[in-house]
């Protein structure tokens, strides 16, 4: 906490850095050391709306979100190495909750029927990457993978609360309202609101360079979500490799005939570190309750949080948000949590990217013997393909 004392190692630290050697042998956590010491709280002291917060951490703050995950990647079972990190880290994160809370009134949630407003906008061949758990910071270093290549509009959404999959991912599919649990119901929903229009549903394993025909392609990925609620803080080292195969299938489906892609997501998480007792909150509630990680639902309304706790009334139940990123007491593991309301988990990526040269229309072409080709043992063999019926001009034909 001494600036004092920190600028005697600031210039090692860079130093250390911007090492070769240190790169070449995967020496990487100086970034995120420098990431963690450099970044200066005191802008946040002028943050005076809700949507000033927002995009003081889509434009800042995330930086440190990404910063603390490498670290907790690389040193958490080294408890005396990171201890310090993390606490100067949520020292940070405090301050600027303080803030996101004291504005939280702004808050209004901007995910219901996302989906069909992407239809509605684009007349082009248009991929959407439907992610679970992809948070803010993950889809800004999956820009950075994809580079200068393609066009890129980045801008955020903010998602419903509570922030967990089944809720959020029956907004982004559904502009009804409704909460559905199965995603192929989701899909047909979608489809019966557009009868003229052609959209394909598959899983982002799925791409590949082969052209389809459908305008829309909505494409599904739920790796982050399923390893991190099941592995939690073992899940961190999947993490980077997720990154790249992101960028891989944007790039994939923009050699397969699509000229925009979006990378939007249900929610993003947070990760809770090292935890003591003294950190998981526990409280005593009256009647009926369900109590997750992230929030709490009640029948009855609770008096005793009213004031302490952000809470969102339902029809016939109530949500208690917890104002720090500390989860409640329960009998699960923890590590990775949502369902929230801090700006990690409901500021949500709404990226996309286009072709920077203008439309580019792929021409549609199908292998012809892919029967024949089955049985190929040899290096030797013919490929017949042939175009799509309905091309029409030189190049096609």
């Amino acid at each position: 906490g001494s600036k004092e004392f920190l600028s005697n190692y600031q210039d090692r630290i860079s130093q250390r850095n911007q090492s070769k050697q240190a790169q070449a042998l995967g020496i990487t956590f100086w970034a995120d050391v420098m990431a963690l010491l450099e970044f200066d709280p005191k802008d946040i002291a002028y943050l005076s709306s809700f949507s000033e917060c927002v995009e003081f951490y889509t434009k800042h703050f995330y930086k440190l979100d990404t910063a603390i995950r490498n670290l907790y990647n690389g040193f958490l079972n080294k408890r005396d190495l990171l201890e310090p990190f993390q606490e100067h880290y949520k020292q940070i994160v405090s301050i600027f909750l303080d803030k996101w809370f004291r504005y939280f009134d702004g808050y209004k949630e901007g995910q219901t029927g996302i989906l069909q407003r992407i239809i509605d906008e684009n007349s082009m061949k248009t991929a959407v990457i439907v992610g679970d758990g992809v948070a803010y910071e993950i889809a800004c270093q999956v820009a950075v993978k994809v580079g200068s290549r393609f066009k890129l509009t980045k801008s955020s959404i903010m998602a419903d609360i509570p922030s967990e999959t089944e809720n959020n991912m029956s907004r982004i599919y559904m502009d009804n309202g409704a909460t559905e649990k199965i995603q192929s119901n989701r899909d047909k929903y979608l489809r019966d609101q557009n009868p003229e229009t052609s959209i394909d549903f598959i899983k982002l394993d799925e791409v590949n360079e082969e052209t389809r025909q459908s305008q829309f392609l909505i494409c599904t990925y739920k790796d982050i979500d399923d390893i991190g609620e099941k592995l939690q803080h073992k899940a961190l080292k999947y993490f980077p490799e997720t990154v790249n195969y992101f960028a891989e299938k944007i790039f994939l489906l923009f050699s397969s005939g699509y000229s925009k892609v979006y990378l939007i997501t249900d929610h993003g998480f947070v990760l809770t570190g090292l935890l003591s007792e003294s950190d998981k909150i526990s409280i005593s509630l009256d009647g009926p309750s369900e109590k997750a990680e992230r929030y709490i639902r009640t029948e009855e309304e609770q008096s005793n949080l009213k004031d302490k706790f952000i809470v969102k009334e339902e029809e016939r139940q109530y949500c208690y948000f917890s104002k720090t990123i500390n989860p409640f007491k329960t009998p699960g593991v923890y590590g990775f949590s949502h369902g929230g309301v801090s700006p990690q988990e409901i500021i949500t990526p709404y990226f996309y990217w286009e072709r920077s040269s203008g439309p580019h229309q792929a021409l549609a072409v199908t292998i012809e013997n892919k029967d024949d080709l089955k049985s190929v043992t040899g290096e030797l063999f013919q490929l017949r393909i042939k175009s799509d019926k309905d091309a029409g001009n030189l190049f096609s034909m």
